[in-house]
């Protein structure tokens, strides 16, 4: 038998890489599930995606408060509430828009108001001198925003004033221990990694026992037992900076 030429050997050898190389460099189609798969599942390890600008740490938030001291008795006549406060926490990002929070408020302020009484008007005046709100939250995040609802309880240490129509007044002879509970929504805007903005409204709910306390009439002072109860809510609104570390 004839052996084959070194040329012939050459040229098949050649026709082979060839065909090698142009199957190696074929476009191979993409398939849309295994992609949309394979998108989905790193997504799950992306920091970036996870938590985005909202991821967990710590915060501090300022907050200045301004609202409607509304006293719970028939009669009563709102009048002008502010508080301010600051409030550390620390928000856990469960999920790609899910969040919770827990914090811990502390505030001051001042809430007035006019009671109706059988013997004429009495105007209030309840300094606000400290409270405090463990808080719990959670909410969702869309972006660079989120969204949070918020529930609290704690403490509260003010004072009692009231002055009545024919100039007699009454105060509180020592400092009031109270009780204050609230519900809010807001919204907390993040303009960079570590700093954002927050606005939102709040109900916040005040009880204070206001007996024993001092009467002054035509001049004189006498302690007396006032059967009274300053049960106050207090709808309002929330903004002030908030700070991720």
């Amino acid at each position: 038998m004839r052996k084959p030429s070194n040329a012939l050997l050459s040229g098949l050898l050649g026709l082979a890489l060839a065909s090698s190389t142009l199957g190696m460099s074929a476009p191979v189609a993409k398939d849309p599930d295994l992609e949309e798969y394979r998108d989905s599942t790193s997504a799950k390890y992306d920091a970036d995606v996870v938590n985005h600008d909202g991821d967990s740490g710590m915060t501090l938030s300022l907050g200045l408060g301004l609202g409607q001291a509304r006293p719970t008795q028939s009669g009563g006549t709102p009048g002008i509430a502010f508080q301010a406060g600051i409030e550390p926490g620390y928000t856990s990002q469960i999920g790609r828009f899910s969040r919770i929070e827990a914090s811990a408020e502390m505030f001051f302020g001042r809430a007035g108001y006019t009671l109706s009484l059988n013997d004429g008007d009495e105007k209030v005046s309840i300094p606000l001198k400290f409270g405090m709100l463990a808080k719990f939250g959670f909410g969702s995040a869309s972006g660079s925003a989120y969204s949070t609802w918020k529930f609290g309880l704690g403490p509260v240490f003010g004072s009692y004033s009231g002055e009545q129509n024919n100039g007699d007044t009454i105060d509180s002879t020592d400092t009031l221990v109270g009780l204050v509970a609230m519900v809010g929504y807001n919204w907390t805007f993040d303009f960079t990694k570590h700093f954002g903005f927050n606005v939102g409204a709040e109900l916040r709910h005040f009880e204070f026992d206001v007996s024993p306390a001092e009467k002054t009439e035509a001049g004189t002072k006498t302690t007396v037992k006032v059967n009274r109860v300053a049960s106050i809510n207090i709808p309002q609104l929330i903004i002030g900076p908030r700070i991720k570390f």
